[in-house]
């Protein structure tokens, strides 16, 4: 609660087509997947080619001194119509 986040996060997986690097195309294919995950847009509804990769940050973020997060982010954009069904797990 009162908590704001991005919109969607890529998590990419150990797998070939989301370990490419050239142009982010990894972390976009990732993005394609989660956006199915966490908001139900079908894949053919955002395709890889049209989500534009703007920059990447490095996070960290220390929480009780065992654990916490360290990460290289891919910031992408994607603008399109689609229809949106939201899993209730994710938002």
């Amino acid at each position: 609660p009162l908590v704001w986040t991005n919109t969607c996060c890529s998590h990419p997986l150990y797998r070939e087509s989301e370990l490419i690097e050239e142009k982010a195309l990894g972390a976009r294919n990732a993005a394609q997947r989660k956006l199915l995950d966490e908001l139900g847009i079908p894949a053919e509804d955002v395709p890889v080619d049209q989500f534009l990769p703007v920059g990447r940050i490095l996070y960290k973020a220390p929480s009780d001194g065992k654990w916490g997060e360290h990460e290289l982010d891919y910031l992408l954009f994607i603008v399109r119509d689609v229809k949106v069904n939201p899993n209730p797990d994710e938002v």
